[in-house]
């Protein structure tokens, strides 16, 4: 159907027929079929092992695409004209693709010729060796064959017949000094393991002697996997360490108040994060007592009076700024929801001082060093009861009923008897 289509496009005399496509020539009113028709009906007329590239791309003409106007033909011609475009890219592709079959054909055909050669060659060179080998065998003389032989009478008869060989008298005699040195030689090991077993026996006894005499104490037996000890060079005293030790050995001022200073943190965090930070901007880590975080963004540094100034200049230096109007009882730091629900805001500022006040007798109450503790609850119950830090003095009876005061029965010393104006007074 493309084909006549192609012949009817290619032909200004053609004319149109219904939907039978069947077209005729106006000069010959004849049907006119292709070669590829031809060659569908007469099958007997090709030769299909002569049908090669030239047959196949030879099959289908198609007409030159200069010749077609397809300004006023139908749709149907356009379509059979982008079909006829689409086939000739087809056969082209195919016509490669044949091409390239072909040359791996005669590359395969080529192996196989050159594989056989090769097969041949092989099969001539074996009868050849055969050949060789046998005539090899029929050509070789008596003298070659008794020199070729190895010595019979070496292999029978030994070393015993060497010109250089011991007599039978002697061979006797030299087996039995050959003997007698293994015997010797065997006693000596014999000897030699029984004077070794007496030495250890020796050196267990004074061992087990030793040990029941004096026994190892586990200091001597540590003392031996022991590192050797390294030289320490002397460095000079660093201003911090300076100042400890002045800090130490100054006596102590009449003044003994302690203060809070808080600062701002944005979120939850831990203490040793807390104690890290300080460091960095250059606070002294002895000098900050506790650490506290009384509510949500908030953490309080409990410290000395005497250290205050220098805290709030380090502070300043590091450009943070403390919240000085930080209320620590007010409603404002209560952060859990059920409180916030549940009870008004004069009952939370009293919560609020209540969890102060619980948290301050905690932390003096687990202070490792409780003169510390004693001092610093001492100096909150002593302040004015409208201040934002003052404890209710119930707390000081509390801690002196936790921690009462030391009888003789407990001084194992009498160097730690402690006078009583330096402790509590009930």
């Amino acid at each position: 159907m493309v084909l006549h289509a192609s012949k009817i496009l290619g032909n200004n005399k053609t004319r149109f027929v219904d939907s039978n496509t069947e077209m005729y020539d106006d000069n010959q009113q004849t049907h006119k079929p292709n070669s590829f028709t031809e060659n569908q009906h007469n099958p007997t007329e090709t030769d299909n092992s002569q049908f090669g590239l030239s047959n196949f791309s030879s099959l289908i003409s198609f007409p030159s695409q200069d010749k077609l106007d397809l300004s006023n033909a139908p749709p149907w011609a356009h379509i059979l004209d982008r079909r006829q475009k689409e086939m000739a890219q087809t056969m082209a592709a195919q016509e490669t693709e044949l091409k390239s079959q072909q040359g791996k054909l005669k590359l395969f055909q080529k192996l196989i010729d050159e594989n056989h050669a090769l097969k041949s060659q092989l099969a001539e060179a074996n009868a050849q060796i055969r050949t060789l080998k046998s005539q090899q065998q029929l050509n070789v003389t008596p003298e070659d064959t008794a020199n070729n032989l190895p010595d019979q009478d070496i292999l029978l008869t030994g070393t015993c017949e060497s010109q250089h060989a011991l007599s039978t008298e002697e061979w006797e005699k030299r087996k039995l000094e050959i003997k007698t040195k293994k015997n010797l030689q065997q006693k000596n090991d014999e000897a030699q393991q029984l004077k070794q077993f007496h030495q250890l026996d020796q050196h267990q006894m004074q061992r087990n002697q030793r040990s029941k005499a004096t026994p190892t104490s586990y200091v001597k037996i540590t003392g031996k996997n022991l590192p050797a000890k390294k030289k320490t060079i002397s460095q000079p005293p660093t201003e911090k360490m300076i100042n400890w030790a002045h800090h130490l050995l100054t006596p102590a001022t009449d003044n003994t108040t302690y203060t809070f200073v808080y600062m701002g943190s944005p979120r939850r965090t831990l203490h040793s994060e807390i104690r890290k930070a300080l460091r960095l901007v250059g606070i002294a880590q002895e000098r900050v007592i506790d650490i506290q975080f009384p509510a949500h963004g908030v953490v309080g540094l409990l410290i000395h009076s005497s250290y205050e100034k220098e805290l709030r200049d380090l502070l300043h230096q590091a450009k943070l700024s403390p919240k000085d109007d930080f209320n620590p009882i007010s409603a404002t730091t209560i952060g859990d929801p059920t409180l916030l629900t549940n009870l008004t805001k004069v009952e939370r500022a009293k919560e609020a001082k209540t969890i102060y006040q619980e948290r301050m007798f905690t932390m003096c109450s687990r202070m490792p060093k409780k003169h510390l503790g004693i001092a610093i609850l001492r100096h909150f119950t002593s302040l004015p009861s409208n201040d934002t830090h003052y404890i209710n003095t119930e707390y000081w009876t509390r801690f002196q009923e936790k921690h009462p005061k030391p009888t003789s029965r407990h001084l194992l010393y009498p160097t730690h008897i402690i006078h009583k104006d330096n402790y509590l007074s009930f």
